[in-house]
């Protein structure tokens, strides 16, 4: 993906609600082996060379992003982006 780096998200962690949503993340990821603490606080950037790796790295962080944005009221018009750019917003939860 490119735009991923070791420790992205990582000073995020101290926000409660980014970190709740992280753990769910890490919860649905777990049964694939997927270890999201591990790739956000201690990965080297080889980790995130592997495809899988970024992309739920990536997802996540952006998940948790529009989950605290969300909780401040914020709620968009619409989206901008491509590819992966697309997918917090698409992660909207009905009421």
């Amino acid at each position: 993906m490119g735009s991923q780096w070791p420790g992205m998200g990582r000073d995020l962690m101290e926000l409660k609600l980014f970190h709740e949503s992280i753990e769910r993340s890490a919860q649905i990821l777990k049964p694939y082996e997927v270890d999201l603490f591990r790739l956000i606080f201690s990965s080297p950037q080889s980790d995130l060379e592997k495809p899988i790796n970024s992309f739920v790295t990536l997802v996540a962080i952006q998940v948790a992003l529009v989950d605290c944005l969300k909780a401040m009221g914020i709620e968009p018009d619409g989206i901008v982006g491509h590819s992966v750019g697309e997918l917090g917003k698409k992660n909207r939860r009905k009421k």
